[in-house]
């Protein structure tokens, strides 16, 4: 009997299912659901939900008399659960994932995370679930009393699963946001202040997803299949959502990745990806809606996050260890792999690298573009270049800094605080003595010499070239003496043991 395939797959059904279930989903929920919290907030929820509900059928039954007065009761209905559920979520959900996570990687628990045969991906993914699993709790508590709306007239189906799928994405990107945040390594006070920053990033998704929701119920989810313009919007918001949530995703890998691995080639892939799809897409946009300003906040957004990635890479370490150079592919391959691997000169040629294809890509694809918005176009891809010209010096500069002057007492991974000090410092200073210096009526035309070192002088239209030769030059100062570092590391990349 056991030689049935049918029996014997019904067998080892339940230990294949057993193996792909990810403990720590299985860990979060079983805590979630013994704990007090969990319990004495979805009574309070329910009780809202219930209340809201029973105001909003007397309200109806007393404007029922009326002709038509009732009409609109349950879009009412249904906006104030919604409301309801979406601030019980964004509340809950990510706060709960946030306190559990740092709970787990503080100093006495941190070696759970990495005795375990658990990948990193592993339980990130778990604990993205279990949030993920939490919020469907809540949404599956409060669908009955979102269903009963319907017969209050004013809402049809349709729009109540966009509104909801819609509602359950934002508070899955919340969660995302607030794990990334407590995985996020640092001191106490670098922590706090990332998560500081988090709580706005998760206040900022709540607020655009209510609104976008109360736009979309006025409106009815019929729209995306009436209006061009709704469903570019609806595309739009859904790549970007994916794109943050994507980075996010990768950010929080690595985060919880040992040092010694190479954590960086899956963040450099992933942001290469978005890159192509950003860029492309933004120009696809512009085509499509004969507007060049589209493209243009495509390259503003792909510099504003190459600025950030020169930061990262001079704070990345120099050396790199025999675990990864196990994975330096050999031949031809070894350069093209060069920038997806851990390390500042990776890093650094990663950013440089990305910088000169956009640039060049928006160079080319002007020519193509409609006449409106293309001095948008032409202004950013002067301004942006000369930017990155500015923070690549900076960042180079912080690196010397650190590595002459304070190696004893500022570790590799903070040389972005003394390179955004320095930023700071040489935008701020000369400003400062050029407004003291300078009498009221000589300081309006006077004063731009003294921002030839702030690295934003450049959007100045009238004398943004000026600025951007200099920017160019402290740029190519900053680089000629790394020239030397920069080929010794190339020649380092390799397998250990392979001829140089």
């Amino acid at each position: 009997m056991s030689r049935i395939p049918f029996v014997s797959l019904a067998r080892a059904l339940p230990a294949r299912v057993d193996d792909w279930v990810n403990p720590i989903v299985v860990k979060e929920l079983r805590q979630a659901v013994r704990g007090r919290t969990a319990a004495a907030m979805l009574s309070f929820f329910l009780f809202v939900e219930t209340a809201t509900l029973g105001f909003a059928l007397l309200r109806s039954q007393l404007l029922s008399e009326a002709s038509g007065g009732a009409l609109g009761e349950g879009t009412r209905a249904f906006s104030i659960l919604l409301g309801v559920l979406l601030g019980t979520a964004f509340l809950f959900v990510p706060v709960a994932t946030w306190f559990r996570m740092t709970s787990e990687r503080n100093d006495q628990n941190l070696d759970l995370l990495f005795v375990t045969t658990l990948t990193p991906g592993e339980i990130a993914s778990g604990k993205l679930l279990a949030g993920g699993f939490l919020t469907l709790w809540l949404f599956s508590a409060s669908l009955p009393f979102l269903t009963f709306t319907y017969f209050l007239r004013g809402v049809d189906f349709f729009t109540v699963l966009v509104l909801l799928s819609i509602g359950y994405l934002g508070v899955l990107a919340a969660t995302q946001v607030a794990l990334l945040a407590a995985t996020v390594p640092g001191t106490k006070v670098f922590r706090a202040l990332v998560a500081l920053l988090a709580l706005w990033g998760v206040v900022t998704i709540a607020t655009l997803t209510i609104a976008s929701s109360i736009a979309l119920l006025s409106s009815g989810a019929m729209v995306l299949f009436v209006s061009r313009d709704a469903r570019i919007a609806a595309v739009v918001m859904l790549a970007t959502f994916t794109s943050l949530f994507a980075v996010a995703r990768v950010l929080t890998t690595a985060c919880l990745t040992p040092q010694v691995a190479n954590r960086a080639r899956p963040v450099r892939l992933t942001f290469s990806v978005i890159w192509v799809l950003a860029l492309g897409g933004s120009y696809a946009l512009a085509l499509l809606a004969s507007d060049g300003e589209v493209f243009a906040v495509g390259l503003w957004g792909t510099y504003a996050i190459l600025a950030l990635t020169l930061l990262a890479a001079a704070s990345e370490r120099d050396r790199l260890g025999p675990r990864v150079l196990r994975e330096v592919p050999a031949g031809a391959r070894r350069l093209l792999a060069f920038p997806f691997f851990s390390g500042a000169a990776s890093g650094l040629s990663w950013s440089v690298l990305v910088a000169a294809l956009t640039t060049l890509f928006g160079t080319f694809a002007r020519a193509y573009l409609p006449t409106r918005g293309t001095d948008d176009v032409e202004r950013a891809l002067v301004a942006g270049p000369g930017v990155l010209a500015y923070i690549l010096c900076y960042a180079l500069t912080g690196r010397f800094l650190r590595e002459r002057f304070l190696g004893n007492r500022v570790s590799e991974g903070h040389t972005w605080v003394i390179s955004l000090l320095l930023a700071v410092a040489a935008s701020v200073l000369p400003v400062l003595v050029g407004v003291f210096g300078l009498s009221a009526h000589e300081q309006p035309r006077s004063l731009f010499p003294w921002l030839v070192l702030n690295p934003f002088s450049v959007l100045d239209a009238q004398h943004a070239p000026v600025y951007v030769t200099i920017g160019a030059t402290l740029a190519l100062l900053s680089v000629f003496p790394k020239i030397r570092w920069f080929l010794a590391k190339v020649r380092e990349f390799r397998k250990p043991g392979d001829a140089a």
